[in-house]
């Protein structure tokens, strides 16, 4: 047998002792946040803060800290710690304020931010200002308004009057009063010059307005030696220049800015930002990859790194992962407009397109949307179907804008759609040459009123369109998507190929002809311009994929496999790489391999339910039923017209003893799939099984309507009769199908059938097979048991250390093989069952039959102490205590170590035990 326990041992290396008090600590971090090493003060704070977690100071020094740098979740969580714990507001509730700010908690601001609750009259002053600010975000404009005129009107400080006047430069800038924003802002630097606040707050104003060179001139101007003193204000100084310096294409001084920044501030996630912004801008998208993924590892809410990012994956094609990266944008950031539209089009680009509509409808719902988007939204509901609610949407677009070209299209194209030609036709005629060039305007309505009715007709007018527009790639796509639909592959392959002469590298012609191939099955085409595509960006993800399609389709699996592997290697976590390669990995039997890929997948696509199907597959072959049983039931959740995920929930429900619920799920996969092979022929033998023969031939019925005499439908009725106890028939079948198609599956079935039957010879398939496939584990392992149920040690050893020598750390092989040479007891058989129970312990320490084999083992070779350790660890668990094979065991090694006592409890268990066990005969005498 065998089993567990893992022996780790440890050496405590010389870690250095903090010798510092805990005041001397933080004065040393508040130290490191003036010289912007933010870093190194968290880290050291955080540190001080889990052996003292009461140390006020800390709490209240390590919030600042990480408002400094935007972390402002973290730093919201640990102001308010400060306060629970009785920290003055004067020291938290500025800095508090800020944070819910930024998150966009106002009313937490109104509610919980009283004037009242700090020292003196000028601080709540600061206060009310900030509260002002609040109202000004949620759209009290009046009352915002109110408060910044009395504290400007009146003696308060300098900084509320600060805060006052970027209020009312906001509240300028929201009407579109740009210029007395600035006054307000200039205003605001007489009173408090060296203001970085104010400085960062102008200088957005010129960014928002790309007025790029104003920001340049104002960021230069305040970038003083004052400022330069406070190193975090000049970080954050220097980071909107670099951001102004990208918006002029000036990279090199936007480089050199980051080259600042990273004396500065190395370790703020703004550097790596800006350089993965620079790094974007130069087309470098490894490198922006990188850069942006670093700043998310240390602050993953960080909105503006995860849409760059996201931006950096659609650019590679990785469209999967930037629908990730993007979901948790919006979410960090909901009324962003640019990031919902990315993550729309994104969903659009994925072919999920309930998903990006329910996108856009919360921005509508939330007002973070704008006529294009609504467009979009239009354009998209009328796609899927959703005539009525398409066309509300794309009239509220035109409302707002009559000369929206994609809504007044879009319009028009649905017009077609329901046959209202003339009313299409009006439309475009009403689109002023502004918005689209006659001559185009002209084209359009020539294709808009093609005759779809009838092919010849549609033919002819195409045709002409053709001739009267020769060189216009947008005709020649639409007309190479005629003459796909109608079959005509090679016309409409001329035409793709024309797209190409006139846009090469057009990757939707690129892929309109691998559809045409695909029909043809000649892939010479498509080959050769995807590995033009591929040498020319070998980062690409399409190509690759569509590589590894292309040879897969030609029936070269294996010429597939490299393409895929190299997908793996430059996007790691892309979700089609993973699947690909994790199946793959499950039909050689490479099952850890297939399930590190499988979980990478479920990991980062959560709502993929093809990566919980593979998952749930790979468990399968495990013998995780229950496991697997939880992952297919998340495929159904997230898709749940899927007939094949319920049929696999079937099955793993099957395997652990769940019938009626096994059949429900069989019986819903034919509700959405009638002639589903696999719930067909489940069905038929559950009620075979029942002996329901009636209703099993039912099934059968239908298999042989839907399939007739095709292979998978020999073998699904075999499978029936065997379950029916019909051998003859079933093993008639399965030789008939085997002959056609050599299989392992029925080569092994028909073993078991033969064996079952009592014939001679019963493993002659499986030899049969062996000979096929020499090094093939299943066949190996089934014929080494087969062969040890014989008491044919030979063969059996034989088997297994072929077994071996294909896979060394084969648990089971490596576990069996043990006894064997233990009862086989040739010269140096002993120290051969030892190393392979070795290697089986090490590959699954935690299963106890293993552990139970490796404990004997080494007490075989009078290893006693190292036994008693395994069998130690082993004991541990509730089933090996109830295992009376294990306590005998592990009482013989405890009297050969001399421990007598400890012996004799575990062997009066075993013999008080009702359990049966292989060694009970020797058990008395051992006492």
């Amino acid at each position: 047998m065998l089993v567990v326990g893992v022996m780790a041992g440890g050496l405590l290396s010389g870690c250095g002792i903090d010798t510092r008090s805990a005041a001397e600590r933080v004065s040393e971090a508040q130290k490191n946040i003036e010289m912007a090493r933010y870093r190194e003060a968290i880290i050291d704070l955080r540190d001080l803060l889990l052996d003292r977690p009461d140390e006020l100071d800390a709490r209240l020094t390590l919030g600042h800290a990480l408002i400094a740098i935007g972390d402002m979740d973290a730093a919201e969580k640990e102001l308010e710690r400060s306060r629970l714990m009785g920290a003055p507001a004067d020291e938290f509730l500025e800095s508090l304020i800020y944070a819910w700010q930024s998150r966009g908690n106002h009313f937490q601001v109104l509610a919980e931010a009283r004037p009242d609750l700090m020292s003196t009259p000028d601080k709540g002053d600061i206060i009310n200002a900030l509260r002002a600010r609040s109202l000004l975000a949620l759209s009290n404009t009046r009352r915002a308004s109110e408060i910044f005129d009395e504290l400007l009107d009146r003696r308060s400080p300098l900084e509320a009057k600060r805060i006052a006047l970027i209020g009312q430069a906001t509240m300028a800038e929201n009407r579109g009063d740009v210029d007395t924003a600035e006054k307000k802002l200039r205003l605001a630097l007489e009173l408090v010059p060296d203001s970085a606040e104010t400085f960062l707050t102008l200088g957005r104003v010129y960014l928002d307005q790309e007025r790029y060179q104003a920001a340049i001139d104002v960021l230069i101007n305040s970038r003083n030696n004052e400022m330069k003193a406070r190193r975090k204000d000049w970080f954050f100084i220097e980071a909107q220049l670099a951001e102004a310096y990208i918006g002029v294409g000036d990279l090199e001084s936007a480089r050199e800015a980051t080259r600042t920044l990273e004396v500065i501030g190395e370790a703020h996630p703004m550097t790596a930002y800006l350089r993965g912004r620079v790094a974007l801008e130069t087309g470098d998208l490894p490198q922006a990859m990188e850069e942006f993924e670093q700043v998310l590892d240390d602050f993953p809410s960080f909105a503006p790194a995860l849409t760059l990012l996201g931006v950096t994956l659609l650019e590679l094609d990785d469209i999967e992962q930037a629908e990730m990266v993007l979901s948790e944008a919006v979410i960090g950031d909901p009324k962003n407009k640019r990031i919902r539209r990315l993550l729309a089009e994104t969903r659009m680009r994925m072919g999920r397109s309930r998903a990006a509509i329910s996108t856009l409808e919360d921005g509508v719902r939330n007002n973070s949307v704008d006529a294009p988007m609504i467009t979009l939204l239009g354009r998209e509901s009328l796609r899927i179907g959703a005539r009525k609610e398409g066309l509300r949407y794309l009239r509220q677009a035109l409302a707002e804008d009559p000369t929206n070209l994609r809504a007044n299209l879009a319009l028009a194209q649905q017009y077609l759609a329901d046959g209202q030609t003339d009313a299409a036709v009006a439309v475009l005629q009403a689109l002023p040459t502004d918005v689209i060039p006659a001559q185009r305007r002209a084209l359009l309505i020539r294709v808009a009123q093609i005759d779809r009715s009838d092919v010849a007709t549609a033919k002819a007018q195409i045709d002409a369109l053709l001739r009267d527009t020769p060189y216009e790639p947008f005709l020649m796509s639409l007309a190479g998507n005629f003459y796909l639909t109608i079959g005509e592959l090679g016309r409409a392959k001329s035409l793709f190929n024309q797209v190409l002469q006139q846009v090469p590298g057009n990757r939707s012609a690129m892929l309109s002809l691998l559809e045409v191939d695909e029909q043809t099955g000649d892939f010479s085409r498509s080959r050769e311009l995807f590995r033009a595509a591929n040498a020319a960006e070998p980062d690409d993800l399409l190509p690759l994929m569509v590589l590894a399609r292309i040879e897969a389709a030609s029936g070269d699996e294996a010429a597939a496999i490299p393409y895929i592997r190299q997908a793996l290697d430059k996007h790691p976590t892309a979700l089609l790489p993973n699947l690909i390669m994790g199946a793959h990995a499950m039909r050689t039997d490479e099952l850890e391999l297939a399930e590190q890929l499988a979980r990478v997948a479920v990991e980062r696509y959560d709502d993929s339910a093809r990566a919980h199907a593979l998952l749930g597959l790979i468990r399968m072959r495990q013998s995780r039923f229950d496991e697997a049983s939880g992952q297919f039931r998340r495929a159904v959740l997230h898709d749940p017209a899927d007939a094949e995920y319920r049929y696999l929930l079937g099955q793993a429900d099957l395997a652990i003893q769940r019938a009626r619920q096994a059949r429900t799920h069989f019986k819903d996969a034919l509700a959405r799939d009638e002639n589903h092979m696999g719930a067909l022929r489940a069905l038929a033998v559950m009620d075979a099984r029942r002996l329901k023969n009636g209703l099993a031939n039912q099934y059968v019925n239908r298999i042989r309507t839907a399939y007739g005499d095709s292979w998978a439908a020999t073998v699904a009725v075999a499978d029936i009769r065997a379950a029916q106890k019909n051998t003859a028939e079933a093993l008639t079948l399965y030789q008939r199908a085997l002959a056609e198609q050599p299989n392992w599956p029925i080569s092994l079935e028909l073993f078991r059938l033969r064996k079952a039957e009592g014939r001679t010879n019963p493993d002659r398939s499986l030899l049969e097979w062996l000979a096929r496939e020499p090094d093939h584990l299943d066949a190996l392992i089934t014929l080494a048991q087969f062969r040890e149920e014989q008491d044919d040690f030979l063969d059996a050893i034989g088997f297994y250390e072929r077994a071996l020598k294909i896979r060394p750390r084969h648990k089971l092989a490596a576990n069996n093989i043990a006894w064997l040479y233990l009862r086989r007891d040739r010269p140096g058989d002993r120290a051969l069952a030892l190393d392979a129970a070795r290697k089986a312990y090490r590959a699954e320490p935690g299963n106890i039959e293993i552990a139970d084999t490796y404990g004997w083992m080494l007490h075989q070779n009078n290893e006693q102490e190292i036994a008693i350790g395994v069998f130690r660890a082993a004991m541990a668990t509730t089933t090996a205590q109830k295992n009376p094979e294990i306590a005998y065991h592990f009482a013989s090694a405890l009297f050969n170590n001399q421990r007598p006592l400890q012996a004799r409890d575990l062997l009066d268990e075993a013999l008080l035990s009702d359990e049966s066990f292989v060694s009970r005969p020797d058990a008395p005498s051992l006492a």
